[in-house]
């Protein structure tokens, strides 16, 4: 049999429940495997996926087809509630950018979204007056502009296939709470 089960995706991670890590494997949930050192729960959860592959394909069962090798078409309907739709809308029109690059931006950056956040938080001081206030939130302003990164072909303007990097205008702390 071909080596598939070398292509499913595997995650390992610490079991406090259990006190040793647990491996899983995204194309067949059901499936788990616990012990006490890494290497060995994703060497247990491997062992088993091949296990019940050779066990499938005995039966005639269908096959899962890896996530790894799996076509994705890069669309994806998503429903939200109007208001929400709306503020995106304006944030989009405001940083001049389309709304699909808007979201596309959103949520393919919170790390950098978090370190700007970081940023903003390290420039202000615990005990501030009214003055320094403002005056830290400008300098937070300044910051996060100098961050903004919109990298762009002119001659593909607003199209979903071009290269991007787009830090927000506020931090990760300061968004609106309905977003």
């Amino acid at each position: 049999m071909e080596q598939i089960y070398k292509k499913y995706t595997y995650r390992v991670r610490w079991s406090e429940e259990d006190s040793e890590y647990l491996a899983t494997v995204a194309e067949f949930p059901s499936l788990s495997w616990l012990e006490e050192e890494q290497a060995d729960a994703l060497a247990g959860i491997t062992n088993l996926v091949k296990e019940v592959l050779e066990d499938m394909a005995e039966c005639g069962e269908e096959i899962p087809v890896p996530y790894s090798t799996r076509e994705y078409s890069g669309n994806v309907r998503l429903r939200i509630p109007p208001e929400q739709h709306r503020e995106l809308a304006i944030r989009a029109a405001e940083e001049n950018v389309s709304l699909n690059r808007l979201i596309c931006a959103l949520i393919s950056r919170p790390v950098e979204a978090q370190r700007v956040s970081s940023i903003a938080r390290a420039t202000s001081k615990p005990e501030q007056s009214a003055d320094s206030t403002a005056e830290a939130t400008a300098i937070r302003a300044q910051q996060a502009e100098r961050f903004r990164l919109v990298v762009s072909n002119e001659s593909a303007a607003n199209t979903a296939s071009e290269t991007e990097r787009l830090i927000p205008k506020h931090t990760f702390e300061e968004w609106p709470k309905e977003m």
